[in-house]
């Protein structure tokens, strides 16, 4: 499986070119969210970290990657847009968290673990992933 890193400076994200307002106790589940996951995150993961049920967690969720608060990497998989971002539209999630979180079990093959190790002095826009199950 290769993943395709996204160049920062094409990089958008869908409908959130400027942030909205947000009411308190939606910014502090937002708040909540940025301090206890890294990287990407499921709805598991927001369910647990927010002590909501599922369909509460999904909701939520939906409704901050809606106003550019998160990222929605994949269908179920998220990750929060730094609150420090002058424009949440430029910013990009860092690509090797996220294609081992989206495709974990897996490790980093290739010319990517060659980069990673600095056995090339090419630098590679693909990020080769090796993983044992099938990707839909």
């Amino acid at each position: 499986m290769v993943y395709r890193r996204r160049d920062k400076a094409k990089s958008r994200i869908p409908n959130c070119a400027s942030r909205k307002g947000l009411e308190v106790e939606t910014r502090k589940r937002l708040e909540t969210l940025h301090r206890n996951t890294t990287g990407p995150f499921s709805i598991d993961d927001a369910e647990r970290v927010l002590g909501m049920d599922r369909v509460q967690a999904r909701q939520l969720v939906a409704h901050l990657a809606q106003k550019g608060w998160l990222v929605l990497i994949r269908r179920g998989l998220y990750a929060t847009v730094p609150l420090r971002a002058v424009e949440p539209s430029d910013w990009c999630a860092d690509a090797w968290t996220i294609a081992v979180r989206s495709f974990s079990p897996c490790h980093i093959a290739g010319w990517s673990a060659c980069e990673h190790w600095d056995l090339t002095e090419q630098e590679f826009r693909d990020i080769v992933i090796v993983t044992a199950t099938a990707i839909r």
